[in-house]
């Protein structure tokens, strides 16, 4: 080296600063200040941030469950009655009384077995059903009431859905969707489960003396 060159000065590495305050991680200045927030800094980085815990799954509640089975004795009860009478040509019309049953032992299954789809499937259904039911019950009681919004043949079409009109056995009916619909939806707690198993027993309890009593 010449003595004419200047001599060579190293300069200070940056220093890592911190900021407890708004956790900004930055180069240490003179004045040992946030650029961000103002506060004083330090030059000790905190330890590293644990990764959070993953969320646990929802279990299966066990009032789903519990719809499977009534739904699957439901269906059972079904077709114990329509099946031997389907067999006969004045029977024919107990083949939709088998489909509806096989519809029942299908979600059934389903909840038994913990499938969260069949879940909603039930859900969705016992809810459009409560509306048919609701409506065609009050249109039974109340007939004058309101006039008719659905043009005829969407009319004869809930008809034949619903071939019984009768009142006690609409409320049956419908006693047992709203007791499936309170079993099936969020996580029931004991008095939920309660009442839902006190509103479907009626028409489980009438279906499987009649599939017993043939």
């Amino acid at each position: 080296m010449s003595s004419l060159d200047p001599p060579l000065v190293s300069a200070p590495s940056p220093e890592p600063a911190y900021c407890p305050r708004c956790e900004l991680r930055h180069t240490r200045r003179a004045d040992w200040l946030c650029p961000r927030c103002g506060s004083p800094v330090s030059t000790e980085l905190p330890p590293p941030r644990a990764a959070p815990a993953p969320a646990a799954e929802p279990r299966f509640p066990l009032a789903a469950r519990m719809a499977g089975a009534i739904l699957l004795l439901l269906a059972g009860a079904l077709a114990g009655v329509a099946g031997p009478l389907a067999m006969s040509p004045a029977g024919a019309h107990r083949w939709r009384i088998l489909a509806f049953a096989a519809a029942l032992a299908g979600l059934g299954i389903g909840l038994a077995l913990k499938v969260s789809l069949a879940r909603f499937a039930a859900a969705a259904l016992a809810g459009a059903a409560a509306l048919v039911l609701s409506e065609a019950l009050l249109r039974v009681v109340l007939p004058g009431l309101v006039r008719d919004p659905l043009p005829a043949p969407a009319r004869q079409l809930l008809r034949n859905l619903i071939r019984d009109h009768d009142p006690r056995r609409l409320l049956l009916l419908l006693a047992f969707d709203a007791g499936c619909l309170l079993l099936v939806v969020g996580q029931p707690r004991r008095r939920r489960i309660v009442v839902g198993l006190v509103l479907a027993a009626p028409l489980l309890v009438r279906a499987l003396a009649v599939a017993l009593g043939r």
